[in-house]
């Protein structure tokens, strides 16, 4: 498994022997913590942890911990702003099922993480 698609894109730069740029793999370091909850989810592989390791020092983070925290924390406060509606439905995913008989039926996932 490869855990985020930032992982994967990382991976695909650095197979081409490419790097890549400073504030693009601040971009896609930005991606996997927020992806892998800093590495805490358990759903983060080894392979996002290792690729964690060289974007940070591709962009020039020092502290990965502190750039979560204050990835978080502003994201707590976007969140903070929302209506209950509004938080079920940013990061939802619809999907219409059918059984053998023909009834369809619609399915909802979400997440909000805080």
């Amino acid at each position: 498994p490869w855990g985020s698609m930032s992982t994967i894109i990382t991976h695909g730069y650095l197979a081409q022997g490419r790097k890549p740029p400073p504030a693009i793999a601040g971009m896609l370091l930005s991606a996997i913590i927020s992806d892998t909850l800093n590495l805490m989810s358990p759903t983060t592989t080894k392979w996002d942890s290792m690729m964690v390791s060289i974007l940070a020092v591709l962009a020039g983070v020092d502290d990965i911990n502190l750039l979560a925290s204050q990835q978080f924390k502003a994201k707590s406060r976007e969140l903070a702003g929302l209506t209950a509606p509004q938080l079920v439905s940013g990061d939802r995913k619809a999907f219409k099922l059918k059984t053998d008989r023909g009834v369809e039926y619609k399915v909802g996932f979400a997440v909000v993480e805080t």
